[in-house]
């Protein structure tokens, strides 16, 4: 399950994106999104072009080729469930209290636990 903050590395050149690329570019590896990281990499992406780290020409660019790559199935999308929030919804009760577990950060981890148990 590919993270949104690494998924952003393979977009946009920053400190790890060499390591992203090598995995993402690997034909032996099937990487997986969420539906969040989905939504996510839209928001990373206009938030670089916010902050005027990216133009906007950088930033259409950078969602043409992750439809691209979504369309080539470099990535493969996951679907959201109601049994992936009741999972978030459960760590958030458990380690909410004690680790900084956010709401989407939840909703991503659930998605990568329950492929997690579909590929083992």
């Amino acid at each position: 399950m590919v993270d949104t903050s690494a998924l952003v590395k393979y977009y946009h050149p920053e400190a790890g994106s060499s390591q992203v690329i090598a995995i993402a570019d690997d034909p032996d590896n099937t990487l997986f999104i969420s539906r969040i990281g989905f939504v996510e990499i839209h928001s990373a992406l206009a938030r670089k072009v916010r902050t005027g780290e990216i133009r906007e020409a950088t930033f259409q660019q950078s969602l043409r080729r992750f439809y691209a790559d979504l369309r080539g199935r470099k990535f493969r999308l996951i679907r959201s469930s109601p049994l992936h929030e009741r999972q978030a919804i459960r760590l958030l009760v458990r380690r909410g209290p004690t680790l900084p577990l956010r709401t989407l950060d939840a909703l991503q981890l659930s998605a990568a636990l329950w492929l997690n148990i579909r590929l083992h």
